[in-house]
């Protein structure tokens, strides 16, 4: 790989999938559940997808984001079902 940093892109619908670092497994888990390590797996260099990064600003600012969002869809889906009343 070109960049020292890898893309990490969530895959609904799949089973528990492994994540391995220098060889070992470092996380195990469905991509909700993998995506709720934020921060273990910016420190073996991969990126989030964005939607992840964004809720964890928001958790940051008190909102109270369920760990493990993956997609834009699914956090526009919370916002909306929070925020939003007619």
């Amino acid at each position: 790989m070109a960049d020292a940093e890898a893309r990490l892109e969530p895959q609904r619908g799949c089973a528990a999938k492994p994540l391995l670092q220098n060889g070992r497994l470092a996380l195990l888990g469905t991509p909700p559940e993998v995506f709720a390590h934020g921060e273990a797996l910016k420190a073996m260099g991969l990126a989030l997808p964005q939607a992840t990064v964004l809720a964890g600003l928001l958790r940051e600012r008190g909102l109270l984001v369920p760990a493990g969002i993956c997609t834009t869809g699914e956090l526009t889906i919370w916002l909306i079902t929070r925020y939003c009343h007619d």
